[in-house]
C-alpha cells in the first residue's frame, strides 16, 4: 500500500500534464505567435501612417501652378481635342499647316482597358490609356527638327512612335508623324 499512493500520484500528475498543461501550453504558444503578428502589423501601420504624413506634406508643398502643369502633363481623362489643339499650337509657332490628322483613342478599341503599347510590362494595361495621333507636315529639315524638339518639350506626355518622310529635290519635305499621348484611367 505504501507504493500504491506514490504511483497513483505519479499517474495523476502525468495525466494532469498530458490533458491540462500541454493543451494550455499550446494555446499560450498560439497566443504568443498572434501577439508577434499583431506587433508586426502595428509596426507596419505606424510606418504607413508616418509615410502618409510625409506624402500629405509633400502634396501640400505642390503649388497650384505645379498641380495644373502636372494635370496637363498626365491628365485623368482622355482629351483628344486638347492633344490635337496642342500639336496645332506648336505647328502654328513654325507657321506650318498640319494635314491629314487622324486621331485614334485606343482605349475605345480595347474595351476601355488602355493600351500597353509603351512596352512597360510592369504597369497593368488598365492603369493608362493611349491616344494615337497621326498627321503630316511640310517643312524644311531644320524647322522640322525644331518642331520635334517643341513636341518633346510640350506639357503633354507624348512620345513619337513613327516618322515617315518623302524626299524631293528641294525643300520643304513632307513628314508624316505618329504620336502616342498618354492619360491615366
Amino acid at each position: 500500500m505504501k507504493f500504491i499512493a506514490p504511483i497513483v500520484f505519479l499517474l495523476c500528475s502525468i495525466g494532469i500534464v498530458y490533458w491540462y498543461i500541454f493543451p494550455q501550453y499550446q494555446q499560450i504558444q498560439t497566443l504568443q505567435s498572434q501577439l508577434s503578428q499583431y506587433a508586426d502589423a502595428s509596426t507596419q501601420a505606424a510606418t504607413a501612417i508616418q509615410k502618409q504624413g510625409t506624402l500629405v506634406a509633400e502634396y501640400g508643398s505642390i503649388t497650384p501652378d505645379q498641380q495644373s502643369r502636372l494635370q496637363e502633363f498626365l491628365p485623368d481623362s482622355a482629351d483628344d481635342i486638347a492633344v490635337a489643339r496642342n500639336i496645332t499650337d506648336l505647328a502654328s509657332r513654325y507657321k506650318v499647316q498640319i494635314q491629314n490628322i487622324k486621331i485614334n483613342d485606343s482605349s475605345q478599341q480595347n474595351g476601355s482597358s488602355g493600351n500597353n503599347s509603351a512596352g512597360n510590362s510592369g504597369t497593368p494595361a488598365s492603369s493608362y490609356g493611349t491616344i494615337n495621333l497621326a498627321f503630316s507636315v511640310a517643312l524644311p529639315y531644320q524647322t522640322f527638327l525644331q518642331f520635334i524638339q517643341a513636341i518633346e518639350g510640350s506639357l503633354h506626355f507624348t512620345n513619337i512612335s513613327g516618322i515617315q518622310f518623302s524626299a524631293s529635290a528641294a525643300e520643304p519635305y513632307t513628314y508624316s508623324l505618329t504620336l502616342n499621348n498618354y492619360w491615366l484611367n
